[in-house]
Parts: structure tokens; sequence; C-alpha cells
């Protein structure tokens, strides 16, 4: 009886709802209020029908710090999606990764798409935005490092699925893996509503500002020619001409 009593209570909670609730006041202004909303479904997430639902109510409470210009709280509550993440954590793939940034030779872009891979989906956006954010507050060497994440997690999805629908398809290199983007309208698309084709040009721009411009020109010369969305190819047009 007491076990049917605990499951009934945890059944009268409604995250989903209450969700929705806050997205409503959110849309209305009314930021305290959609916030206390978001914070009651978050403290119900148990019970959600989508147990990853839970960080599409992170990612609102982010949003909600950003129009309140309360950095501190925006910065805790990206940092707080990224609590799961085991890439994220991993010191040693970071290290990695930025060391084979640094290295700066002709082959270091090439070297990074073809030895690293990350694959928590769900942190992407929170990858580019504290990617952003650190760069915005004058941190270049986190920014890149969150740049490097996402887009190195965008393009392991990426390839993925592009190897799952074409047998013949094999990653050669970072030319070939544009051109067979090229293919899927609906990759190209998720893409653009993801903001991932910008963060390739954001990498290769924070790579240029920390001086490591063999990897930035590399990176630059392929999206100039490959990058799915018109205006950062004609972006990387622009940076390779100075």
């Amino acid at each position: 009886m007491a076990q049917l009593q605990t499951n009934i209570k945890n059944e009268s909670e409604y995250p989903e709802a209450q969700y929705l609730i806050g997205k409503i006041y959110q849309l209305e202004g009314e930021y305290d209020v959609s916030e206390t909303y978001y914070s009651m479904a978050l403290e119900n997430a148990s019970v959600l029908d989508i147990p990853d639902f839970k960080y599409e109510i992170l990612y609102n409470l982010a949003e909600i710090s950003n129009l309140q210009n309360d950095n501190n709280k925006y910065e805790t509550r990206l940092l707080n999606i990224l609590v799961e993440d085991k890439f994220a954590k991993d010191a040693t793939l970071l290290k990695s990764m930025i060391n084979t940034i640094q290295s700066n030779n002709k082959n270091s872009m090439e070297r990074f798409f073809m030895l690293y891979r990350a694959s928590e989906y769900k942190s992407i956006q929170a990858y580019m935005l504290l990617a952003d954010y650190y760069y915005k507050k004058g941190y270049l060497d986190k920014a890149i490092q969150y740049s490097a994440l996402h887009v190195i997690t965008s393009f392991t999805k990426i390839n993925e699925v592009m190897a799952a629908r074409n047998t013949e398809y094999q990653y050669k290199n970072l030319k070939n893996f544009f051109e067979e983007i090229n293919n899927h309208h609906d990759i190209v698309e998720w893409g653009d509503d993801l903001d991932i084709w910008r963060g390739y040009n954001t990498l290769a721009k924070f790579c240029s500002e920390k001086g490591y411009e063999n990897f930035s020109k590399s990176l630059y010369s392929v999206l100039s020619l490959y990058s799915p969305q018109e205006y950062w190819q004609k972006d990387a047009v622009l940076n390779l001409s100075k």
C-alpha cells in the first residue's frame, strides 16, 4: 500500500505541463514566473515521458538568464547541461585535441578530423553557446576548447548518419566529407537550425586569433569551397583574403 501511494504521488506531477506553462510565460516576457515553472519541471524530471527532455528545460533556463543579462547564472546553467557529459570532462581528449590544433603544421587540421570523435549530441548547442560566451569574456583558450568540442561532436554525428545511409561512403578528408553532405538536404537544414556551419568558421576564427594560422587557413580553405551554407562559405573566402 505504501508503494502504491508513492507511485500515485509521483504520477501527480506533470513536468511537461509545467514546461509548457513556463514557455508561455517566457514568450510573454514574465521571466521570473517562467523560471519558477521550468524549475518545477526540472524537479519532477524523473517522471518525464522522455527523460532527455530535461535538457530542453535546462536550455530554456539558460536562455532566460541570457535574456536577463545574468552572466554568472547563464554560464552555470550551460555548464549544468554538461554535468553528465563524459567528453567535456575527458581531460585527455581535450588536451589531445588542443595539442593537435597547437601543432599548427600543414596537416594539423586534417589530423584533427581524422583522430577525434565525440558523441554527446545533446551538448552540441551548449558547446557553441559556451564558446561564444568565453570568447566575449576574453577567455580565448576556453573558447577554442568548447568550439573544438562543438565541431568534432557535430562532425561525428553527421559522419555516422552519412555512413549509415551510404555504405560506400567512408571518411577520407574534410573536402570529401562536405561533398557528401550536399547529397543530404535534411542534414544541411539540421546544420542550419543548430548553427553547425557557423561552428566551423568560428573554430577557424578563434585559431587564427590565437596564432594557429596553418590550422585556420587549412580549415578556411575547405570551407571557402565546400561549406554547405552560402553565407559561411563567403565568410571563409573573405577571411582567406585577409
